[in-house]
């Protein structure tokens, strides 16, 4: 039997984060949640997950001074990362951009179903999401 992958979601909005966390454990993966970017650095260096939706703002460490540290780390400078934001500036989604993200979504424009797919393509070998 296949491990499960792992997706960490670091978001402070706790209905979010309940939502994109059971909808991604339908689809076969292992899911943890965290709130702040502090927890965040904590659980990808103890668990290295196989995948990271990080949102930028977030108390005790906010998520881009998380990403700019995870992707400092060599042990974790190619971990997949979609950040999931409300900031749509063209300015901020650059810079981030610049850090290595797999994807930069704005949350007001990214239903579930959205998320799920980018998930999905990144985690999941093309014959593997063909099969039905």
């Amino acid at each position: 039997m296949k491990e499960k992958k792992l997706i960490l979601i670091a978001e402070d909005e706790v209905a979010l984060g309940r939502a994109l966390s059971n909808r991604i454990a339908q689809e076969g993966y292992e899911v943890e949640v965290v709130g702040d970017g502090k927890e965040c650095l904590e659980y990808v260096r103890n668990k290295k997950p196989d995948l990271l939706i990080l949102d930028l703002l977030m108390p005790v460490v906010g998520g881009a001074v998380a990403l700019k540290k995870i992707r400092e780390d060599e042990d974790l400078k190619d971990l997949p990362i979609i950040v999931l934001s409300n900031s749509n500036d063209m300015e901020v989604v650059s810079e981030i951009m610049q850090l290595g993200v797999t994807d930069y979504l704005v949350k007001a424009d990214s239903p579930i179903e959205v998320i799920m797919n980018k998930v999905n393509s990144k985690l999941r070998p093309a014959s593997e999401s063909e099969e039905k």
